[in-house]
């Protein structure tokens, strides 16, 4: 999926919770009642995933902070509809900073574009697959993961194959999948695997003609 992660800071005023409280403008209010706003847009976005973390400056309670942050990540499975929630989220910081009266400030600290399938690159590869011994092909599938080769993918034909390493369907992230990626089974699945990318390399050089 397309995704886009964005700092926002909003900027309060310190002061002592003790000793002249009123004088202080919080700096979690604002962020609190922003991630409020994000949280109610999530079901506008529909299938489209948000997530948060907030930091902050100072963790004494008898200090107004004066200064908190927080990290959005958006997933979606288009750029133009990624950017328009985007615009969104940003709009939404910008109405709370003026009610809260504080400053805020926000920044993209990474974008990914969503993975563009090659449809004859992904039938090659498939053939040399099994032509290496990797008879069971699955379909393409769908995934919420966001990845660098997304961006290569809209500037170089790519595939992203994903190939079975366990005998007994370890689950991956067990031990028992740590504990097969050693096992002979899945050497032996790379070195097939290997051949098959090789393979596909070699046909797109010298086959490229009748290729995209």
């Amino acid at each position: 999926m397309a995704m886009s992660i964005m700092k926002f800071e909003f900027t309060g005023k310190r002061a002592s919770f003790n000793l002249n409280p009123n004088e202080g403008i919080s700096s979690l209010n604002p962020i609190i009642k922003f991630l409020d706003i994000i949280q109610d847009l999530k079901s506008e976005f529909n299938s489209h995933l948000v997530n948060y973390v907030i930091n902050c400056d100072n963790q004494d309670i008898f200090i107004i902070p004066e200064k908190s942050e927080c990290t959005i990540g958006v997933k979606a499975t288009d750029m133009m509809v990624l950017e328009k929630i985007k615009d969104k989220i940003i709009e939404s910081a910008k109405f709370i900073s003026k009610v809260y009266s504080c400053d805020f400030d926000y920044k993209v600290q990474a974008d990914y574009m969503p993975f563009k399938k090659n449809v004859e690159l992904i039938k090659l590869t498939s053939h040399n697959l099994k032509e290496c011994g990797i008879i069971n092909i699955h379909g393409p599938l769908s995934s919420a993961l966001s990845l660098d080769i997304g961006l290569i993918s809209h500037r170089i034909p790519t595939v992203h194959p994903y190939i079975g390493i366990c005998e007994n369907g370890e689950r991956y992230g067990t031990i028992e999948f740590k504990e097969a990626t050693i096992k002979n089974y899945a050497k032996d699945m790379m070195i097939k695997a290997s051949c098959a990318l090789a393979l596909t390399a070699y046909d797109w050089i010298f086959k490229s003609s009748n290729l995209p």
